[in-house]
């Protein structure tokens, strides 16, 4: 995790794995990534993989063609800075949310600061995916 497949030399024979993904992906997944940019556990590359992953899938997807990216600078309320990029599809709506966490390390985003690997500091991450998840349209609706 710390930085590709030092320990697993393998990996790059796996077809669907983040070196060799498939060649057309199968369906479209909403996806919502948070990491800190100073995170010495979980590279920050494992992140980038999976927001491309997703903006590629949804822009083979969408009938319009390639996710229009929007990227944006903020302060969380507790403080944090952050960079936020959306994908969204031909309509607007939002489908691949990426959160870079200026000098966040390894932990959760908006955690109690009471707790162990956690960022206080940081935007609410799980506020911040029920508000993502929940503004999906939901099945049938279109």
């Amino acid at each position: 995790m710390a930085g590709g497949r030092n320990g697993m030399p393998d990996l790059a024979s796996v077809t669907g794995s983040a070196i060799t993904p498939r060649k057309k992906a199968t369906h479209f997944v909403p996806t919502i990534v948070f990491h800190g940019d100073a995170d010495h556990t979980v590279g920050q590359r494992n992140a980038a993989s999976i927001v491309q992953q997703a903006a590629e899938t949804l822009s083979t997807h969408d009938d319009e063609g390639a996710a229009n990216a929007v990227t944006e600078r903020g302060v969380a309320p507790r403080g944090r800075g952050y960079t936020r990029t959306r994908y969204s599809d031909a309509h607007g709506v939002p489908r691949v949310e990426s959160r870079v966490l200026h000098g966040a390390g390894h932990a959760w985003a908006g955690g109690n600061a009471r707790g162990s690997y956690t960022d206080a500091t940081g935007p609410d991450a799980a506020a911040e995916m029920v508000r993502f998840f929940l503004a999906r349209p939901q099945a049938g609706s279109a």
